[in-house]
């Protein structure tokens, strides 16, 4: 009898599951991610990941980067925490794109930061967060649907972050004009990869 109601219980948290994906389905947007020069990812070959609803899984040979791309999630989240903070902390992503480096504490699980490193070249790592088909007010002056963040090779534990927008996909928005929308926007590349994290990498 108990197992009955074990699967009773289990069957009823599976559809609340399943209602609460259905209701995010349609407000949850597609996220690309570029990373470059992040340990055996160059900018010649960079790694592509879309993040979207739904399952993301991640299949290839031997040595096609797998583990890399996990690793990254796991020695990143600080810098995503860093992200999903308020408007009142400092360091943030709002301080950050006023021209105020983020800077971090480590890597879990690295004690050589070269390490995180490309090593066939000498450039830093940058990876990228791109809304697709971002959702553009009438009323923002800056829709932001890009984030590019790039650690220098000389201050490994340094990030600087510039954010660009629809209405200036060239040209960093370096003021808080549009704030609602980066927030928005970026609020939600990060939850997503925070729940990759904590997915993939949770111990």
């Amino acid at each position: 009898m108990r197992s009955d109601e074990d699967s009773y219980q289990k069957l009823d948290y599976a559809k609340t599951v399943l209602q609460i994906d259905s209701n995010l389905r349609d407000k949850m947007k597609t996220a690309r991610l570029t990373i470059k020069n992040y340990r055996g990812f160059s900018d010649q070959t960079p790694a592509r990941l879309e993040i979207g609803t739904g399952l993301t899984a991640l299949l290839g040979p031997n040595n096609a980067g797998k583990s890399s791309l996990k690793l990254f999630f796991y020695e990143m989240r600080g810098l995503f925490e860093v992200f999903l903070r308020g408007l009142g902390v400092n360091p943030s992503l709002l301080t950050a794109i006023n021209c105020s480096p983020i800077g971090l504490g480590g890597y879990p699980g690295t004690s050589d930061l070269t390490e995180i490193f490309n090593n066939s070249n000498d450039r830093d790592i940058t990876f990228e967060i791109e809304v697709i088909d971002p959702t553009v007010r009438p009323e923002a002056r800056h829709a932001v649907n890009r984030l590019v963040a790039t650690c220098e090779r000389a201050a490994p534990l340094q990030w600087k972050v510039k954010v660009y927008s629809v209405q200036s996909p060239d040209d960093p928005v370096s003021s808080t004009n549009g704030t609602g929308k980066l927030i928005v926007t970026v609020l939600w590349a990060g939850t997503a990869l925070r729940c990759l994290t904590s997915g993939i990498c949770s111990k």
